[in-house]
């Protein structure tokens, strides 16, 4: 930014007239225009006192570098005074260490560089001495700017460009007095904005988690809340809370041990709590409140402080897992209480009727014909039997799966349950490597087998088609009817085992999962699964 010299003050300090209340006068208004200044106005604040001391002083180029926050070691141009009529300065960044690289290192150390005349530096400044010449500076005089005397925020240069000029100690102190509170300005500036940035950051992150701010002062009640927080409490922005109004939202059985937790927080206890609101629409959310009791130094007043998260999501994600956790047991029981009802009813009961026929053979009372017909009968139910027990084997487990591969199993599949149900199952595969992982195999033969006794118990047809097909890197699994169909989105409301078990084994082996289907228009299931690990034919 280009500043202009103001016109017609009064050049006191030029000629050092004894007048110190002159001094004090412009002192006390250059501290207040930049006293207090908000942050976004801080700019504008030290445009106005350079022009004003500059002018007074009779100055005709003033600039300020600036430290990079990001890049400490970095100054950057960030304010010129200067005559219109001299070269413009650059417009771009333009930094003390590239073009003043003798007075940046001498500055950083907290020196004053005084130089009536700029051919008066040492060799070791050639580099600075070429870039006054080129901004046409005869005599140089910079300045600190720091706090306390630690590490400079920027330099204040005070030049010539029209006569060499001696810089007496008087007002080399009285520029120094300027210099600190243009520091002080400049620092408060720095540290508004770092704050506001790091609020800012806060309060994003805060939000992206679903977290609101709030702080609590017991001794009225009163509430401050961020937006954020008021939202999850079903409040507007515009709207006001205190304690009693948020105690009133908070689910009946959980209010006592809120109010338990704020008075802990009064004793010096940090709390975390999870609880239930119940907001003005109806709506149950769970929330946990961090807090902890905070002591201002400045009134001595102490306020409960704290943050706040929607985990209404996590509740009910356990809360599934738990009732999920007590259906898979209750099907556990079940399918033990099926195999036994099997074994009791069918294999007990067959195995008693061959063990009376066998008794009965012992007997004299049968001919060789009818002796041959009876073990020729027993020789069938024994069969029979075999048959019985090893389809409740395969139901279990498919030993064809581990020694035979994954498409003998899913076709012998197919075939046991079209024999058993008296139903059609056409099967077909094509490009299925010759090994594919147990685990990818395992799956695909559970959803087969899932899927097939599902469409045989609610389809109302006797027609399926099972299709495997496979790529060079995946296997696609597709089961489908044209049966009776039903409504998708309600049966995952529902969330059957049937089908939690489908989407938990396909997510097991990094697979997808799509059911299609509409009710009296049929159902396809379709299942591709990445080949990871799979032997490939040549």
């Amino acid at each position: 930014m280009t500043l202009y010299p103001a016109q017609g003050l009064k050049h006191f300090w030029r000629a050092l007239p004894e007048d110190d209340l002159s001094f004090e006068e412009l002192l006390l208004e250059v501290s207040a225009r930049l006293a207090g200044l908000p942050a976004d106005q801080v700019d504008r604040g030290i445009e106005e006192a350079l022009r004003l001391v500059c002018g007074s002083a009779g100055i005709d180029q003033s600039t300020i570098y600036l430290r990079e926050v990001e890049n400490p070691d970095i100054f950057v141009l960030s304010y010129v005074l200067r005559d219109p009529a001299l070269p413009p300065p650059p417009t771009i960044k333009f930094t003390a260490v590239d073009n003043y690289p003798w007075c940046n290192k001498k500055l950083i150390a907290n020196d004053i560089i005084y130089l009536p005349d700029i051919e008066s530096a040492p060799e070791e400044a050639a580099v600075d001495k070429a870039s006054w010449r080129k901004y046409n500076v005869v005599s140089a005089f910079v300045i600190p700017l720091s706090t306390g005397g630690g590490r400079p925020l920027g330099f204040w240069g005070i030049d010539s460009t029209s006569e060499r000029r001696e810089w007496p100690e008087r007002l080399q102190n009285r520029l120094r007095i300027v210099a600190g509170v243009f520091a002080d300005t400049i620092e408060r500036s720095i540290s508004d904005r770092l704050l506001r940035e790091s609020e800012a950051r806060l309060t994003l992150a805060a939000e992206t988690a679903g977290a609101g701010f709030w702080t609590l002062d017991m001794q009225t009640g009163a509430i401050w809340a961020t937006p954020k927080l008021k939202e999850l409490f079903g409040l507007k922005p515009d709207d006001s809370i205190d304690l009693a109004s948020f105690l009133a939202i908070v689910h009946p059985e959980d209010c006592e041990r809120v109010q338990q937790g704020i008075q802990a927080m009064t004793r010096g206890k940090e709390i975390k709590e999870e609880y239930r609101i119940i907001a003005s629409s109806g709506v149950m959310r769970w929330l946990m409140s961090r807090g902890s009791q905070r002591v201002f130094a400045i009134d001595g007043r102490s306020l409960l402080m704290g943050i706040t998260f929607d985990i209404t999501e996590r509740r009910n994600n356990e809360e599934a897992l738990r009732t999920l956790g007590s259906r898979l047991i209750a099907a556990q029981e079940e399918e033990r209480r099926r195999i036994a009802r099997e074994l009791h009813d069918d294999v007990c009961q067959q195995l008693a009727f061959i063990s009376i026929g066998i008794e009965q053979l012992q007997s004299s009372e049968f001919g060789a014909t009818e002796r041959l017909r009876q073990i020729r009968k027993l020789s069938e139910e024994t069969r029979r039997l075999g048959s019985d027990i090893q389809a409740l084997s395969h139901q279990l487990h498919s030993s064809k799966l581990d020694y035979l591969g994954l498409v003998p199993a899913i076709r012998g599949l197919c075939r046991e349950l079209g024999e058993h149900h008296e139903a059609n199952i056409h099967f077909s595969e094509s490009g299925i490597p010759k090994a594919v992982a147990p685990d990818v195999a395992l799956a695909l033969f559970r959803i087969t087998q899932e899927s097939l006794h599902n469409a045989l118990k609610y389809s109302g047809v006797r027609d399926f088609t099972v299709r495997l097909e496979g790529t060079r890197t995946h296997v696609e699994l597709m089961v489908s009817d044209h049966g009776a169909g039903f409504d998708v989105s309600e049966a995952e409301r529902g969330c059957g085992l049937g089908l939690i078990s489908m989407r938990e084994r396909i997510l097991a082996v990094k697979g997808t999962l799509s059911i299609q289907s509409q009710p009296t228009r049929g159902t396809q299931v379709t299942v591709r699964v990445p080949l990871d690990g799979a032997e490939h034919a040549a």
